[in-house]
């Protein structure tokens, strides 16, 4: 089967899709024919890889001028990211007759598109377009079913849930540390979004347990925007400055080394899709304490890799004390969050989207 991925992203290590899209093309590479157009200029990331293109080759945007048999392909495969009214890839997807599947990661739920909405102003015929253009799609993909019912079925009621995947990594947890507990996020420093203003003030709380426990988290990524500035003051203010810490951003080795230093993993997303960077620090064992907005709440629970909260300060503060309780059992759910983190196998992902593209193409 040839499938055309569209995209729109740079090698941007704290951004989820920079990760995995790669991966997921990877991946469906070792059983489909795949051609990758990623609608910028020169990312030189993946020049070597033999099925990556970008403007650099085909600088008109247009499924027509690539090559036999991906100016045809039997199903396209359009990201989130990928910019449906602004490119006239869009109009031809929305024009023709070859059917494409919307992946999401993210970006339909009812907190995100209320965030966009808030935030950008928006013109009616684009929004208008992006209606018309979700509704034609063969199907919306999502990465979870917590993502799905967040996101519902208002704009196709024609969908599929396919999980993001990881690749296990040779090291993993081997002890924890005596007489405090270190904790650990990485990520965009977008504070609504990664609702690290619910965790600061669900730190402070509990900040006496915290400070008697020894706990302290270090929040590791890029600030967006003015947000890592005002996290700081929120920090300050609270008297959590001994407490939270924000050390900038980590990738590559160092984020391993500072994984495998870490006891717990926090994430308190309001929305997201399937995060990433929660399915790393599971992958090294790492135990979780997250929300609802993770989209992966349901998981940690049925795996017992963790503890899980409510999106409000208040619940996040009694999942913290919860594990400050029973630190006793991070290693036991060390070995929790490595076997849920195995579900997550990405030649098992990739060929459980061959069987839907195919389908979706037989039915054209």
């Amino acid at each position: 089967m040839n499938i055309l991925f569209l995209s729109n992203i740079f090698d941007y290590p704290f951004y989820g899709p920079s990760h995995c899209i790669p991966e997921i093309v990877r991946a469906q590479a070792e059983v489909d024919s795949v051609f990758w157009y990623n609608i910028v200029r020169g990312e030189k990331a993946w020049k070597a890889l033999p099925y990556y293109h970008d403007l650099s080759e085909y600088p008109n945007q247009s499924i027509s001028d690539l090559p036999e048999p991906f100016n045809h392909p039997d199903v396209i495969v359009a990201e989130s990211n990928y910019p449906k009214f602004e490119s006239s890839l869009g109009l031809e997807l929305l024009a023709g007759e070859i059917p494409y599947v919307y992946v999401t990661n993210g970006s339909l739920t009812a907190r995100m598109t209320e965030y966009i909405n808030a935030n950008r102003k928006r013109e009616r015929e684009k929004i208008l377009f992006d209606q018309a253009f979700l509704r034609k799609a063969a199907a919306i993909q999502y990465t979870t079913e917590q993502e799905y019912k967040a996101s519902g079925d208002g704009w196709n009621e024609r969908h599929v849930i396919i999980p993001n995947g990881i690749a296990m990594p040779e090291k993993s947890k081997s002890g924890f540390h005596e007489g405090r507990i270190q904790g650990l996020f990485i990520g965009r420093l977008n504070a609504y979004q990664k609702g690290l203003d619910l965790l600061i003030d669900a730190c402070a709380l509990i900040r006496d347990e915290l400070v008697n426990a020894g706990f302290t988290i270090a929040i590791y990524g890029p600030h967006e925007h003015s947000d890592e500035q005002a996290l700081m003051e929120q920090a300050a203010c609270k008297g959590l400055e001994g407490i939270v810490q924000f050390p900038g951003p980590v990738s590559g080795e160092e984020k391993e080394r500072v994984l495998l230093a870490s006891d717990v993993f926090v994430m308190t997303s309001r929305t997201e899709g399937q995060p990433i960077a929660l399915l790393e620090a599971l992958s090294y064992g790492l135990p979780c304490i997250v929300t609802t907005g993770t989209n992966m709440r349901d998981e940690i629970n049925a795996f017992h890799a963790g503890w899980t909260a409510d999106n409000t300060p208040e619940d996040i503060a009694r999942a913290l004390a919860e594990m400050l309780r029973e630190k006793d059992t991070l290693a036991e759910l060390s070995g929790n969050a490595r076997r849920l983190a195995k579900e997550y196998d990405w030649h098992s992902i990739a060929q459980k989207q061959h069987e839907f593209y195919l389908e979706i193409a037989n039915s054209r």
